[in-house]
């Protein structure tokens, strides 16, 4: 099954400025697949390397999700697939 786009009516590169917004010091890094990596703050101050799909890297960055959730897996229902 693949993931349908979150946001079909936003380029993927507004949403890396948005995640750049979100977390400014997040070090993303960018695949040439579109896959991104990105570290997330943690509530204890440490932080989360995350490995996103593209669909996924769109959802966080227009989201309130946080590095917590996505480290101990508390995801919405409708949080795009790994694929």
């Amino acid at each position: 099954m693949t993931a349908q786009d979150p946001y079909p009516g936003i380029h993927f590169d507004e949403a890396l400025n948005a995640l750049l917004t979100r977390f400014p010091d997040g070090d993303i890094r960018r695949e040439s697949n579109g896959n991104v990596f990105i570290s997330l703050p943690l509530s204890d101050g440490g932080s989360f390397r995350a490995a996103l799909t593209w669909q996924q890297a769109k959802y966080l960055a227009y989201s309130t999700l946080t590095g917590d959730d996505l480290r101990y897996g508390r995801l919405p229902t409708d949080w795009p697939p790994d694929c």
